[in-house]
Formats: C-alpha cells, structure tokens, sequence
C-alpha cells in the first residue's frame, strides 16, 4: 500500500469547527509538520493559521493479564461413564468406527446376559413410550429411536433446539447419530445408567497409523469380527490390572491368536507408504489408464442428481452424481485426504508425465488439494497439460509440475463420481435467455454446482448417459 498516498491529516487550530470548507496555503514547512494559513472557502474570511501534521491513530493495545488457566471452566460435552478394561479378558467387539473408537464388552455369561437384558428392556418400554416434548439436557441420559425402528438408551452430547437436532451416544453400541426431537423419548428409572450401569468400554486399538481412520478392509475386517461374536483377548500393554475405558489395548483371537492390531495396522498403512519404507520408485508402480476406470450406475426410472460441473451446458451435457450417496462423500473427503498425504511424501512429491490418457493425480488451481484426473493432451516441451478431474467432469489446462502419479490404492473400487450426461430433446438453438432459465432452474451456484431431476436414465457407455428431464426443457422454454 505504499502507493497509495493517506488520504487523512491532522490539522491542530484553535478558531476551526467541525463542518468548515477550509483552504490551506502552506507557511513553512519542518520534518514532521506543515504551518498553514486557513481560509473559509465559503466566505473568504481568514481563520488564522495552524498546522498540519501526518494522523497517527492511537492503538490501544489489550494489556496481558496472567491468568489461572485451571480457574476458566471450559464447556465439556459430556461422556458416558463406561467400566474399566481389565487385563487378558476376554471381550466381544461390539461397534469400531476408528483406529481410536471401538467398543467392546465382556464375553463371559454373566455379562451377556445383562447386556441382552438391558437390549430387551428398552425395546419393550419403547413400544408404549410417548417422544419428549420438551428439548433434552446436554448430559441427560434418554431413549433414543434408531434407524432400525427400535429403541436404544442414549446419552445427549449437544443439542439444537432451533435446528431439532441432538446428538446422542448409543450407550450400549457407542455409535454416535443426530436425532429430532420426535425420536427421543425420557429414560424411566429402572432403565437409567445408575441403575444398571453400562457394560461397554471404549478401547484405541494400538496401532502405528498416520490417522484413526479405518479403511475399506478395515471396517469389512472388523464387522466380520462383530457380526460373528468372534470372542477375543484384551490385554494392556502397561501389564496394569485395569485402565480406564478409552485406554489402548491390544486385542488377539482367542481361536488362532492373531493379532488384531497386527490385521488393522496392515489394512490401515497406504500402499505408497509401505513403497516408500522398502525403497521403491513410484515409476514402477504399474500405468493405470482411462479404461481401468470403473463407474457409478444411474437408476434406469430417473433420479435426482447433484451437479458437479455445468460447463458444457450450451451442448445439452452435465457431469453429475446421484444424490445421497455415501461414496460422495468418500471420494471428496476421505480419498482427498490420502492423495494429499502422499503427493506431500518423499515418495509421491515429484512431477510425473503421463501418457494420454493414462490416470494422474492433478491440482486444478486456486484449489489445494489433489484431483483424481486424467491426461487428454500433451505436446512435447509445453509446460501445460490439458486433463479431465474424474470426480467433477471439468476439463483444465494444469502446469506439468501439478501431476503426480496415480498409485492404484486410489483407483481400485473407487468409482468415477462424474458421470457425464446428455440431456434429451435438448434446443438445438440455445439462446441466452434459455440459459439463464436453465441456470435458475437447476440452482446453479457460483462453483457451478446445482442440482436436477431426470425421469429417466438410459445408459450409453461406461459412464455415459442419456437422460430425460422435462422439467428443465419447460423451463428453458418458458412453460
């Protein structure tokens, strides 16, 4: 901003009122002031003199105060009170949804019992409870309705009144949803934590990981492990008798002995990072092309689709998704995530060419992270590539030095989000107007993003499909 010239100054004079049209005519002048002569514009008159200097507005600057950090009470979201874990029990798994959260309760008769009877207790006092009518209390333990239609104790961690949103904790699973209001219903006495404690514990599975997060095999791994009632050992590394729940432990198979953290661990560690700890290059990995591909299937009856990129709309194409899909959010959090991990490793950091069409990894600018793309063209010696971002449909002309290359962790079973789409019975003459209807129609954002409704999905090719959407041909028409 240096320049910019001030457009304030500090004029100090004694016979000036606010609101004046003044002239000044400078007198002298001295390194930090100019003195001035003052005359009302308005009526000619003198008004003296007086001197202008540079404004320099005072700043107030907080003064530090040493505070007792032990006396500010931070909010807490509160926790179900769960047992300790006792060293070589043996346990059932009973939900994991990271490395750091699974849940796990005693395998011997006794406890099982309690824990079915609690189960069916709940479920038969749901059948004739009427929801709360009034918002729970952080902390209140409640009976919450899951998706399966029956009923769970659950302890509320957050509310939103405004929005009937609460966030409850499955006492007797961990798992963690929101929930309206019209689905929770109040804990009788006989039912509360008090009265009949919990019998799951949460563990961290000790694991040498980048992240608590599970992949794929992982969570298949696991469910195998929960759905079976397969029993297994829990033992504590300290050799401490207990620890308090949420420890980490060391769970094992108690038929065969494998490890479980062992089996996570493998599961959980990227392939490039196992590349990278034996030494390998990243060019020997094999060359994944556009026909490794694999695709989402649209509904054949129509659906409602998200837009991801609107670019060729004057063609009658879209690249779209179908709405709600979990794997959405898969590819553009989770899969996002791990390519960026590894296109910052050692192993990944450097620019890699690829054939035409073969699969890469790209940065599409100003955005950070790292697309899944690949290569349309490339003249020898140009320091540009034009690539297609698999997950979005957009095509972009990117600097060579943004392209990595693909490893096929990030290809195999992961679908391709963008799926390309030709509108039927689309004008033939679009004109401006009927592009601003279509824009409005489909909520088309600043990002190029909207949504829309087709009534009918007929495939062409992988990834390729012919659609029917009546209701945007009306609009574009003016119907």
């Amino acid at each position: 901003y240096e320049q910019y010239p001030e457009f304030c100054c500090l004029l100090n004079a004694s016979a000036v009122k606010l609101g004046d049209n003044l002239k000044c005519t400078i007198l002298s002048k001295s390194p930090d002031a100019c003195k001035v002569s003052l005359e009302n514009v308005e009526t000619g008159a003198s008004v003296g003199e007086g001197e202008v200097s540079r404004w320099l507005p005072t700043v107030e600057y907080p003064q530090k105060v040493a505070v007792n950090n032990t006396s500010i009470i931070q909010p807490q979201i509160p926790e179900v009170p769960r047992p300790d874990v006792v060293n070589n029990s043996k346990v059932l798994l009973v939900d994991a949804t990271a490395i750091d959260r699974a849940f796990v309760r005693p395998a011997d008769i006794e406890s099982q019992k309690k824990f079915d009877n609690v189960l069916q207790d709940v479920v038969l006092y749901g059948r004739n409870a009427s929801p709360l009518k009034e918002p729970p209390a952080k902390g209140q333990t409640v009976i919450g309705k899951f998706s399966d239609g029956l009923h769970y104790r659950a302890l509320c961690k957050r509310t939103n009144v405004k929005q009937n949103k609460y966030l409850l904790e499955y006492i007797e699973f961990g798992n963690i949803e929101i929930t309206p209001l019209e689905n929770i219903y109040e804990c009788p006495s006989n039912l509360s934590l008090s009265t009949l404690p919990s019998e799951v514990s949460l563990v961290t599975m000790q694991c040498k990981c980048n992240s608590n997060a599970l992949t794929p095999p992982a969570v298949e791994y696991l469910d195998k492990l929960k759905d079976g009632s397969i029993e297994l050992n829990l033992t504590i590394p300290s050799g401490a008798k207990t620890a308090a729940s949420g420890s980490a432990v060391c769970l094992t198979l108690v038929k065969n002995n494998e490890s479980v953290n062992r089996k996570i661990e493998e599961m959980c560690t990227p392939e490039w990072k196992k590349m990278e700890e034996r030494g390998a290059d990243v060019v020997e990995a094999e060359w994944l092309m556009y026909s490794d591909l694999e695709y989402l299937e649209l509904p054949a009856n129509g659906c409602s689709l998200d837009i991801l990129d609107v670019s060729a709309i004057t063609a009658g194409t879209l690249s779209v998704c179908q709405q709600g899909l979990p794997h959405a959010a898969n590819i553009l959090t989770d899969l996002t995530r791990r390519m960026g991990e590894y296109c910052d490793s050692e192993l990944g950091k450097e620019p890699y060419l690829p054939k035409n069409e073969e699969l890469c990894i790209a940065r599409c600018p100003p955005y950070p992270q790292w697309f899944r793309a690949v290569l349309l063209t490339h003249s020898p010696g140009d320091d540009t590539a034009n690539v297609c971002y698999l997950d979005y449909g957009n095509i972009e002309s990117v600097p060579v030095s943004m392209l990595r290359k693909m490893l096929p962790e990030f290809v195999r079973g992961q679908p391709a989000l963008a799926t390309h789409v030709e509108i039927r019975n689309f004008p033939k003459q679009v004109t401006e107007e009927m592009l601003c209807r279509a824009v409005k129609y489909m909520e088309i954002n600043d990002e190029g993003r909207g949504k829309l409704t087709v009534v009918s999905c007929e495939k062409q090719d992988p990834g390729m499909y012919m659609v029917e959407a009546p209701g945007l041909i009306a609009a574009m028409l003016g119907k």
